[in-house]
């Protein structure tokens, strides 16, 4: 299942990054904890964790299509710290982001200016899904849309003008990301089931009613895995492209 997971996110034709949230996931469970409500306060008072967090947030991966948008010759260009590939010339669209996740927010949008490896510089509508910070696996995913207007001037500081031009842009890449994200918990279910199922059916006494009830929860996943598939295919494509 696995191994069908990475060929699914490889196959999307949108770029697309799972990104290493364990850091920023153990900074949102203590200020949830606190129940630290100021966001922007803290994290003024606490600069050491800003740069923690900014050096260990990482790509573990990035689709073909990501590739491209970014003009990496190969996956292995991207792997590192998202700070240094992603943020380096938007800082206050860095920040932004930290305040969302450290606010426990399911998904974040903002358009910022992001450098290409080829030395080139683009804007893009970058979208975030962040996992619960309870949960065991703190992957983030990333869905990206170039959108600079044709001759536009690319603002390396931030944010640029006509951010409202690429709203049902944004709401795409959001959604998608979300519903990558939301296709993790069908595809665990589905594997989890089928080892009990074989472990069932494994053993010197076969318990058929108990493997049945697990192959009975595979299909389960296998229907809500498909419901979010179309769900996601579903969305309509940005003016222009459909």
């Amino acid at each position: 299942m696995e191994d069908f997971a990475n060929t699914a996110f490889d196959a999307v034709p949108i770029p697309m990054l799972q990104v290493d949230a364990t850091a920023t996931g153990e900074v949102a469970r203590y200020v949830r904890n606190k129940g630290i409500d100021d966001i922007p306060d803290f994290l003024i008072s606490r600069p050491d964790l800003i740069a923690h967090m900014y050096q260990a947030v990482s790509i573990k991966r990035a689709n073909a299509a990501a590739l491209a948008l970014m003009g990496a010759g190969k996956e292995s260009d991207l792997h590192g710290s998202i700070n240094e590939l992603i943020y380096g010339a938007a800082p206050q669209a860095r920040l932004r982001l930290l305040q969302s996740r450290l606010a426990s927010r399911k998904n974040h949008s903002d358009v910022f200016a992001v450098p290409r490896l080829d030395e080139g510089v683009i804007n893009v509508s970058y979208n975030v899904a962040f996992p619960d910070p309870f949960e065991r696996d703190q992957t983030a995913f990333v869905v990206m849309f170039e959108c600079s207007p044709p001759g536009a001037i690319v603002d390396p500081s931030g944010r640029f003008g006509g951010i409202g031009d690429v709203g049902p842009r944004a709401k795409l890449g959001m959604h998608t990301a979300q519903a990558v994200h939301d296709l993790k918990q069908p595809l665990a279910a589905m594997i989890a089931s089928g080892d009990a199922c074989r472990r069932w059916l494994d053993r010197p006494h076969p318990d058929l009613g108990k493997a049945i009830r697990q192959n009975e929860r595979v299909i389960e996943s296998a229907i809500q895995f498909v419901e979010l598939l179309n769900k996601m295919v579903s969305y309509p494509p940005p003016p222009g492209e459909g």
